[in-house]
């Protein structure tokens, strides 16, 4: 019974974490070789360890990583949604108080010896975009399956407490028919009762007539005694 109180705390945690999320993904400047490169960047609202282990995932799937810190590089990307293959794409992550921040940048081979400003293709912000979409898509679905649980949890819970209900309802139906055969066992009873008491007096009557009885038949035994004694 104490389930059914925290069952709907539990749906109402749910409903709190799956607001709709709004991905917003900015144009950010950073440094690439000691040159200034506009990039993009997004904040992901979600937990950060998962959401860099999900990002790096992505990563590779571009081709091989080079590391340096929380700086990520990776020369001659294999990015489907290129034009223009052996691309330069560069990536890096830091904390903020609102979720993880993953900034990114995509240099095409025509512009990699470039002494101006670096600015990456538009298609970096495509890529974080779908990624956040993605993460808070994946993470919604955990919270939809782990509601599904507690759903489940609440369903059995209150068909227990249908099963209880028709087993008290039972015992109250057992408990009177007990009460009702009770009673007429003491009707009974009383009614034995007195009849064994009347059985008890007529007992005693009779009794009285038995030793009546017998007395008289000592009367007869003794005449027919004494008649031997008549005998010459």
């Amino acid at each position: 019974m104490k389930n059914i109180f925290w069952i709907p705390l539990l749906l109402l945690c749910f409903v709190l974490k799956t607001n709709a999320q709004k991905i917003n993904v900015i144009e950010e400047n950073s440094t690439i070789d000691n040159k200034y490169a506009q990039g993009f960047s997004v904040v992901i609202d979600l937990d950060k360890s998962e959401v860099k282990k999900d990002w790096s995932r992505q990563l590779k799937s571009y081709g091989s990583l080079t590391k340096d810190g929380s700086k990520t590089t990776i020369y001659q990307a294999n990015v489907p949604s290129l034009p223009t293959a052996g691309s330069n794409l560069y990536s890096q992550t830091s904390e903020s108080p609102n979720g993880l921040k993953i900034w990114l940048c995509i240099i095409t081979p025509d512009k990699l010896n470039s002494s101006d400003k670096i600015i990456s293709e538009n298609q970096a912000k495509s890529i974080l975009k779908d990624f956040a979409a993605t993460s808070y898509r994946d993470n919604i679905n955990e919270q939809i399956k782990d509601a599904e649980k507690v759903l489940m949890s609440a369903n059995k819970n209150q068909e227990r407490t249908f099963k209880n209900n028709e087993k008290i309802k039972n015992q109250i139906l057992d408990n009177a028919t007990e009460k009702i055969d009770l009673e007429n066992k003491l009707k009974k009873n009383a009614s034995d009762l007195i009849q064994f008491n009347k059985d008890l007096e007529q007992n005693k009557k009779d009794q009285e007539k038995a030793k009546k009885e017998v007395e008289e038949m000592k009367k007869v035994v003794d005449i027919v005694k004494s008649k031997l004694n008549e005998i010459n």
